[in-house]
């Protein structure tokens, strides 16, 4: 993967270093060759993404899940296993839970049934949503939330109807919303964005930022990387000097190196 680092934006470490966004065309290579040249399987990839959203939403919790309360938004694709995964390790740490699942038929991902399965046998209350129909008072719903951790992506398809009104609701009210790879409505390589657009209180993004993220910054909130087992080679292609990127911990946050816009 080439990368012309001549304009390209970038957020920086706590080091200073600079870490650059890539295409989601360039994220996809090196997730693939991950799975079919190293082995590492996809359900590796999402727990180890998942024990870092839990540390995420651990320090936005001043670091203790205990007497929490965190609702789950998800549909059928991997950010939101990851979310499910995340909210396991919660629930078991003392946090309290339900989830809504927003059912997307055009976009089948098996592989959401088997986490579900898991949370079902917890004892977690799930909320199929199919329709606008369906969808609660969200006002109402997340009164005691004391957050939102989303796995709603409109990355390779179009924001829905229904996914317009959750966004909607979602920046009218004051509940921290977590997201995993992009808030929804936000394209992932270029930053431009649907209206509406979801606020992210933060956002997590897997092994490398999206470049759409760092573009479109406003929406993301605080950002954060995770380690996903990417090569130490797929960071130096990024920068040379990202070798050891996750040396301290698995989780990192990433700031930016120039003043934020206004949100619109």
């Amino acid at each position: 993967m080439e990368n012309n680092k001549l304009d390209e934006p970038y957020l920086i470490d706590e080091l200073g270093n600079q870490i650059y966004g890539i295409t989601y065309s360039q994220y996809s290579a090196i997730y693939n060759e991950l799975i079919s040249d190293f082995g590492i399987s996809q359900q590796q990839i999402v727990e180890s993404a998942s024990f870092s959203l839990a540390m995420v939403i651990r320090a936005a919790l001043a670091y203790s899940a205990a007497e929490a309360y965190s609702v789950g938004l998800i549909s059928d694709n991997l950010p939101s296993c990851v979310v499910l995964a995340a909210l396991r390790h919660l629930v078991n740490a003392g946090t309290d839970t339900s989830i809504l699942y927003v059912k997307d038929n055009n976009h089948n991902f098996p592989e959401i049934s088997s986490y579900l399965h898991t949370l079902k046998q917890m004892r977690i209350k799930i909320l199929e949503i199919n329709s606008i129909n369906d969808l609660p008072d969200l006002g109402i719903y997340l009164k005691d939330a004391h957050n939102v951790v989303c796995g709603l992506s409109s990355i390779n398809k179009g924001v829905t109807d229904l996914e317009k009104q959750i966004i909607e609701s979602l920046n009218s009210i004051k509940t921290p919303i977590h997201c995993v790879e992009a808030p929804i409505g936000l394209n992932v390589d270029d930053g431009s964005h649907e209206t509406p657009t979801l606020y992210a209180s933060s956002t997590l993004s897997l092994g490398l930022p999206l470049k759409g993220l760092i573009l479109g910054n406003v929406y993301c909130g605080r950002n954060y990387i995770c380690d996903i087992s990417f090569t130490k080679k797929s960071y130096e292609i990024v920068n040379e000097e990202l070798g050891k990127i996750f040396s301290s911990q698995p989780v990192i946050r990433l700031f930016s190196p120039r003043p934020e816009p206004e949100k619109e």
